[in-house]
């Protein structure tokens, strides 16, 4: 019998081969890719069973927002292109790189909506935006890095002829 707990071992063993496969794969959709796209329809499935048994529990259904068009269509192209298809994209390129590339992208994945926002839809730049906007960037570069790039700095100076005397 299939339990919640060996349910979820089976989908964080499927997410880490999904993740951490550095391999060069052929054409062909390989079984890395396939558990990577089973994982990603059970994490979305998932995330809309909570959405909707919070949202029923919290609020009331909206039943007349879903005969307009001008309501659907855009929550339909939202649902599938906007989380679905992206994650689904996000999921499979991860199987393509490593993980330390993998991490530093989406950790910046903030800091690319900030610039998407002020690029494409026009939001005002204001102090507290880029206030946001360095401190996030700035503790990306410091977790990813360790400050290694300081270490190398300070350790590349010394002169090797000060070793003997």
């Amino acid at each position: 019998m299939l339990t919640f707990s060996r349910f979820r071992n089976l989908l964080s063993k499927n997410l880490q081969s999904c993740r951490h496969n550095t391999k060069n794969q052929p054409a062909a959709i390989s079984i890395e890719e396939r558990t990577c796209r089973v994982h990603t329809v059970f994490q979305f499935a998932f995330a809309a069973l909570y959405a909707w048994v919070l949202g029923f529990a919290t609020q009331t259904f909206p039943v007349q927002a879903f005969t307009q068009p001008e309501v659907v269509l855009p929550l339909a192209y939202l649902c599938v292109m906007a989380t679905a298809v992206a994650l689904l994209f996000q999921n499979v390129g991860q199987i393509y790189s490593d993980p330390s590339s993998a991490a530093v992208i989406l950790s910046l994945e903030s800091v690319f909506g900030v610039i998407s926002s002020v690029l494409f839809y026009g939001d005002p730049v204001t102090g507290r935006l880029i206030a946001g906007f360095v401190l996030i960037f700035i503790a990306v570069i410091c977790s990813e890095t360790k400050f290694s790039f300081l270490y190398k700095a300070t350790s590349s100076s010394k002169s090797p002829s000060s070793d003997g005397q």
